[in-house]
């Protein structure tokens, strides 16, 4: 039987087509996308989000400039007394309202932590020269020299204080290594 030459190239055309429309089972390479870095580690909750200075050094903040003078321990100071066990940390500071307007700043602005993360509280005081007596406001352009104090457990180390003053939209903290 004769074969018609067109015919079997017909089916071989054919043939042909069908084997490449499957792909002959393979599959072209797929790109991997690369790993992504990994994140940048966020600071925890209450954790320092910018470098801590040491006592000393001038930070600003907002309209604030703050330098941390001096820290002292005592067994009283503006009025307050030490409970048993405990000193009070005296810092005394210079701040700077470098704002255009009068602004006030009180003792929740300023938070002290010890190294295990605790928040400590500032002491209520009676006299002039403390944060909770100063008198509001700070004028634009005033400096002025003032104190605060903290009841710590004895011998505390690895104190940081961080001086957060409210700011519309907020601003990065300054954070003062304490001795």
């Amino acid at each position: 039987m004769r074969v018609n030459r067109w015919m079997v190239l017909v089916a071989g055309l054919g043939v042909t087509s069908m084997l490449a429309g499957c792909g002959g089972g393979a599959q072209a390479p797929t790109a991997t996308p690369p790993a992504e870095p990994p994140a940048a580690e966020q600071p925890a909750e209450g954790e320092a989000k910018v470098a801590p200075v040491e006592v000393g050094t001038a930070v600003t903040v907002g309209d604030w400039t703050l330098t941390a003078k001096e820290v002292e321990r005592d067994d009283s100071a503006g009025g307050a007394k030490a409970d048993a066990g405990q000193e009070l940390l005296v810092i005394t500071f210079e701040l700077t309202n470098n704002g255009a307007a009068d602004q006030g700043i009180g003792p929740t602005s300023f938070k002290l932590t010890t190294s295990d993360g605790t928040e400590v509280q500032a002491t209520p005081t009676s006299e002039p020269e403390y944060i909770f007596n100063t008198p509001q406001p700070i004028k634009a352009g005033e400096k002025r020299e003032i104190k605060v104090v903290y009841a710590v457990p004895s011998g505390t180390a690895g104190l940081q204080w961080t001086f957060e003053p409210f700011v519309e939209g907020g601003v990065e903290p300054a954070v003062i290594n304490i001795p």
